[in-house]
C-alpha cells in the first residue's frame, strides 16, 4: 500500500496532517491532536466526508476518489467554502503537487 504523508501548518498553528492511501484512493486530512466524534457526507458531494469534533467543528475530511478530483474543479467546489481555511488549503496543496492528469489539463484549456 503506497501511502503519502505530509504535514502542513494551519492558520491556528496546529499542524494539519495529510495522508493519501493509493490503494483506496482516499485523501485523509486532519488537524493534529483532533478527536473525531462523528463523520458525515458534505452537503453537496457524497465524495467528501467531513469529520467533526465534540463541538461539531470540522477538524478533518476524507476526499474519496482523490486522484480523480481536478484541481480546478476543487477550487470552485461548493463544499470547499464550508471547510476551515487550513484544511481547504492543505487539500489545494496536495492537488497542486500531483502530476497533472489529462482531466486537469483539459479543464485548464477550457
Amino acid at each position: 500500500v503506497a501511502v503519502l504523508r505530509r504535514r502542513h501548518r494551519s492558520v491556528t498553528d496546529v499542524p494539519v496532517l495529510l495522508r493519501y492511501d493509493n490503494e483506496s484512493d482516499v485523501l485523509y486530512v486532519k488537524r493534529a491532536g483532533a478527536t473525531i466524534r462523528t463523520s458525515r457526507e458534505a452537503a453537496h458531494d457524497g465524495g467528501l466526508i467531513v469529520n467533526l469534533d465534540a463541538a461539531s467543528a470540522i477538524v478533518g475530511v476524507q476526499l474519496l476518489a482523490a486522484s480523480e478530483m481536478p484541481a480546478a474543479l476543487w477550487r470552485n467546489h461548493p463544499d470547499r467554502s464550508a471547510l476551515p481555511d487550513d484544511i481547504a488549503r492543505t487539500i489545494d496543496a496536495w492537488l497542486d503537487a500531483r502530476p497533472p492528469r489529462a482531466q486537469d489539463r483539459a479543464m485548464r484549456e477550457m
